[in-house]
């Protein structure tokens, strides 16, 4: 995880801001109201302006914002680590498979970016995860975790 984090953050001061992540700022720097109105047109999901908004209220919307994202990417490791101990009867395989995602490029670049990517990737493997566990013991908890997926 150490060594996701350490790929992941120069980038997040090196790039500048392009125009999709100065919309997703923009938005997210508006009242309730406010956001409502300007996504009534948009197709992105609304609860992660909410987040955004939420973070960004919180620590700022400089360089920090993009710290929001690097965490979504790295819970989104450690989820896809878990999915991947469901699958695999031999688990010598699974720090191999931790490194690769560790050092994805996929991960490193919308970790970096103010955009929905990193958290619409942790969302999804994270319904996988809990439909996986549901499955295979049949127990509500984590039907109900996979339920509003």
């Amino acid at each position: 995880l150490l060594l996701a984090v350490f790929l992941r953050l120069p980038g997040i001061i090196s790039r500048p801001i392009w125009y999709d992540e100065a919309f997703s700022l923009l938005i997210s720097q508006q009242d309730f109201s406010g956001m409502l109105a300007a996504l009534s047109a948009d197709v992105h999901p609304f609860a992660y302006y909410i987040g955004l908004w939420a973070w960004i209220t919180v620590l700022g919307d400089s360089v920090v914002a993009r710290v929001f994202f690097i965490l979504a990417s790295i819970l989104d490791i450690v989820v896809l680590f878990l999915i991947a101990y469901e699958f695999f009867n031999n688990r010598k395989f699974l720090p191999i498979l931790f490194i690769l995602l560790a050092i994805s490029p996929f991960h490193i670049h919308y970790a970096q970016k103010i955009r929905m990517y990193s958290w619409m990737s942790l969302w999804l493997h994270l319904a996988t995860l809990a439909f996986l566990r549901a499955r295979r013991s049949q127990t509500l908890f984590w039907w109900g975790l996979y339920l509003p997926f």
